[in-house]
């Protein structure tokens, strides 16, 4: 992702973060997988194809070792100009690029994500899991949502409960009546005031959807029946209407001097910077590298006292933020570095980790990602989206994309097939309350929540995808390919093959027949 602290305030479009530090090329039966060892976090990758520039098909990383910045000036008269300010200092650490040379049936992007994933589990990174059985359903539920409310006709800002822990336990128990049990539950709202939190330096649980006891209950609960709970939590994302946050000192600036703040995006501008008719805690500031261990540190102290099963990092693997104060100034890099410090504090406290996002420096941390990469950002210059990603965590982390019921787009079969295709589990955004009740509120884009609309799909969404990967869970994805029949056909290291057809008519290859937009599993249990 882009360095919030050198991005535009303007959002011209929406692109997928790369997340893991690597890129490939393929010429006949040779192959090179090139891999960004030193200096990761200031790099980025350029590709294009022959016939434009020059005749080649060509990839390389390019590294910024020395960021610009333009400062708007005005004159006396009204005249204005954009004076470019440079930092004073050049990156001076080794940059490192490490190639792996592939031919034969390994020259493929299959065999470059195999070659990647053998070396992360040789660095100790990833680890193979002896997990089988079905896939988890990742479910976010929302706690404490901040409102207006009135006093005499002085707004302020108040919680409203959109589901208790009680409440949380009974949509549990219409799952678990559906033999659906293996539930990982991402709990928002639970802290510091809701959603969009205090500065997670102490806890203080919102009194309106229950006590430490039901919170705790909640997680014996899902533990009991092979699930677990994860307490949402934002470390560099800072709102606005943090009381105990000192902006001036703690948080990322600009090399000109002032403040990093940013927001949501408005709509009719497309500038990051707005609150959305006065929601402040939309406003936030970014912490500085160098304040954020503090408030780990703290955090980390208090979270220990809650009989929990795991803390959800909210931005902590999502954003990689530098400041550029002057005087003390921590680029990407290093700032990647602290992140990856905070990451080991987090684990020591032997909660497990479930992260938002998933870049590559915190795969050696984590259990879960939600939020991976599943869709590729769409540029013309791109023929085909393949599970590179997915082929590289698959049996060692689980994973689960953006929430299906928070889609632009409904589910339907091709998705699903996708979700099969990647090795995906469903994820779903559930509140007890309607979500009528958000609408004036800056949880406002969480639109369609209540889980009595979509209790019927989300079960059907998962044992239609559970039916299909319960077999291959816990397994390496070594091998990804279209046919030339028209079938993808996705291996596992257990010897089982999914093949998937999404086109309109039923095709039959390799023994296997498989009907328009179905699948079929080879290899597996009868």
């Amino acid at each position: 992702g882009i360095d919030p602290v050198v991005q535009s305030y303007v959002v011209t479009e929406y692109t997928e973060d790369a997340r893991i530090p690597v890129f490939g090329m393929k010429n006949g039966d040779s192959a090179f997988l090139g891999r960004i060892t030193g200096g990761d976090a200031l790099a980025i990758v350029n590709a294009d194809v022959s016939g434009k520039l020059n005749s080649y098909n060509y990839v390389y990383p390019e590294f910024c070792v020395r960021e610009i910045e333009l400062l708007n000036m005005f004159g006396v008269s009204g005249n204005q100009a954009d004076v470019p300010v440079l930092e004073n200092d050049i990156y001076d650490e080794n940059l490192t690029v490490c190639y792996s040379f592939l031919s034969g049936d390994e020259a493929d992007y299959s065999g470059m994500a195999k070659c990647y994933r053998s070396q992360l589990i040789k660095e100790g990174v990833l680890k193979e899991t002896n997990d089988t059985g079905d896939i988890p359903l990742y479910l976010d539920v929302l706690g404490g949502v901040e409102t207006k409310k009135h006093v005499m006709g002085v707004p302020y800002t108040g919680i409203s409960a959109m589901t208790t822990y009680e409440e949380a336990e009974k949509i549990l128990e219409e799952f678990y009546g559906e033999d659906i049990t293996k539930i990982r539950m991402n709990y928002e709202g639970w802290f510091n005031g809701g959603i969009y939190h205090d500065v997670a330096d102490k806890i203080k649980l919102v009194k309106k959807v229950g006590s430490k006891k039901d919170f705790e209950h909640l997680s014996d609960v899902l533990e009991e029946n092979g699930g677990a709970l994860y307490g949402n939590v934002s470390f560099q994302k800072v709102p606005y209407t943090s009381k105990r946050f000192n902006d001036v000192l703690e948080a990322s600036k600009y090399y000109s001097g002032y403040v990093v703040e940013l927001g949501a995006i408005n709509p009719a501008t497309m500038r990051q910077t707005s609150t959305l008719n006065w929601y402040d805690e939309l406003a936030y500031y970014m912490i500085s590298p160098k304040f954020l261990s503090r408030y780990v540190d703290k955090f980390t102290d208090k979270i220990t006292n809650y009989e929990i099963s795991g803390i959800c990092l909210r931005d902590l693997s999502n954003v990689l933020v530098s400041d550029k104060k002057r005087t003390e100034l921590i680029d990407r890099q290093a700032a990647k570095q602290i992140v990856e410090a905070q990451y080991g504090k987090l684990a020591a406290t032997e909660k497990t980790l479930m992260e938002e996002g998933g870049n590559a420096y915190t795969f050696g941390y984590v259990s879960d990602i939600i939020d991976a990469p599943v869709e590729y950002s769409q540029f013309y210059i791109i023929d085909e989206q393949v599970p590179f990603y997915q082929m590289v965590i698959h049996g060692s982390i689980d994973y689960s994309g953006e929430a299906l019921n928070l889609r632009d787009a409904d589910i339907d079969d091709a998705l699903l097939l996708t979700y099969i295709e990647y090795g995906c589990a469903p994820r779903f955004t559930f509140s007890w309350e309607d979500s009528s009740v958000m609408k004036y509120t800056s949880s406002a884009d969480q639109y369609s929540t209540c889980y009595q609309t979509w209790m019927s799909d989300a079960v059907n969404v998962y044992q239609t995808i559970n039916g299909a990967l319960n077999q291959v869970q816990g397994a390496a994805m070594i091998h990804h390919e279209v046919t030339e029949g028209g079938l993808v056909r996705t291996e596992y290291d257990n010897g089982v093959s999914i093949y998937i057809n999404k086109t309109d008519k039923s095709i039959t290859e390799d023994g296997v027949t498989v009907d328009a937009m179905s699948y079929q599993v080879k290899g597996g249990k009868a």
